[in-house]
């Protein structure tokens, strides 16, 4: 009888932990944990979050499914913000265990992350596609088998010539970019803001346009 109660209280507890409750949307931004990494510029979806966790007065401090997370309310919606603990290239191995466990879907998810297709300073929006040669959203499209959930791309710009573009995300923001990827990074931070509160279309019409540009 004792042992039917423990297992009983351990499913109950299970329950608990992981049941697809309460957060309408989940927003990971991509990126490498350890202080080696800290000021990358592929850290971007990582200070994209910090900016909005900050802004939130909110703290990443419990770990879930191999992700550092923090949450906030805004109105009736909970949000969850996430960065994977399971480095870069199997960013997917995170997210894919909320979609098992917590209800994330395609239509519920935004991922954050750094390009360099993109300028300095500038976002872009978009919903669905392939993965650009992007190692972490290629594992997440692999991982969850998912495409059509929305991405927020921070443009880091291409590397000097001479340095590898793996070198070049591995460091921190040469000094004559770095004023214009904190302003990426505070643009992509009020263009998931603007996502969660007016949705899709609104946002991508204002943020891939000139419009947020023009003062700077």
């Amino acid at each position: 009888m004792r042992r039917l109660l423990r297992k009983l209280v351990r499913l109950l507890r299970k329950n608990k932990l992981f049941r697809k409750t309460q957060y309408s949307h989940f927003v990971f931004g991509l990126g490498n944990p350890g202080e080696e990494y800290e000021d990358t510029l592929h850290n971007a979806g990582f200070h994209v979050l910090d900016a909005i966790a900050e802004r939130e007065g909110v703290f990443f401090k419990r770990i879930k499914g191999n992700a550092l997370t923090a949450d906030f309310a805004m109105g009736e919606k909970r949000i969850l913000l996430a960065k994977p603990l399971t480095y870069m290239n199997a960013s997917g191995h995170a997210v894919d265990h909320y979609r098992r466990k917590m209800g994330l879907t395609e239509e519920n998810f935004i991922v954050v992350y750094d390009d360099m297709d993109i300028e300095p300073g500038r976002i872009k929006i978009k919903k669905g596609g392939g993965h650009g040669g992007h190692r972490g959203l290629m594992s997440v499209i692999l991982e969850t088998g998912m495409r059509d959930f929305v991405r927020v791309r921070v443009g880091i710009g291409k590397p000097p010539r001479g340095v590898t573009a793996t070198d070049y995300v591995l460091s921190p923001p040469p000094p004559e970019i770095s004023e214009k990827i904190k302003r990426g990074i505070f643009h992509a931070a009020d263009a998931i803001m603007m996502l969660l509160a007016d949705g899709l279309e609104k946002t991508m019409s204002y943020y891939n346009s000139s419009l947020p540009y023009e003062a700077e």
